[in-house]
């Protein structure tokens, strides 16, 4: 009897957790947020990456990618600010690529590969990203 009350103690916190969580997922400021975007923001790429060995990095994975755009940002004199920012044709291919490269290896740098939002949107709320 003393296992079975435990197990029943572990449920109910467990449950008990899990609808604190619910209840901050479901704030008033995560339904603003916007679901669809064909953009990514690619961060700590390696020095030597131009847009084109970025693009031909990026299709040489996963061939069925199209994009439309890509732009590596650059300092006044012209070096790499290891930051770039590619479009695609569809918000799947761009979750595809979030997805698949994320944490991923160039060269001998990691990969921090996620969606890119506009000025206008604004980054996504941090009560999702953050319930404490």
């Amino acid at each position: 009897t003393k296992s079975k009350k435990l197990r029943s103690t572990r449920t109910t916190i467990s449950l008990r957790s899990s609808n604190r969580n619910d209840q901050a997922m479901t704030t008033p400021a995560s339904t603003s947020m916007p679901t669809t975007t064909t953009r990514v923001c690619i961060k700590n790429l390696p020095l030597s990456f131009d847009e084109g060995k970025l693009k031909a990095h990026l299709q040489s994975s996963i061939a069925s990618l199209i994009l439309t755009d890509c732009k590596l940002l650059k300092t006044k004199d012209g070096r790499s600010r290891k930051i770039a920012f590619v479009g695609f044709k569809s918000p799947e291919m761009a979750q595809q690529t979030v997805s698949y490269f994320h944490k991923s290896f160039a060269l001998t740098s990691k990969l921090n590969v996620s969606l890119a939002f506009s000025k206008k949107e604004g980054p996504p709320p941090t009560s999702e990203y953050r319930p404490w």
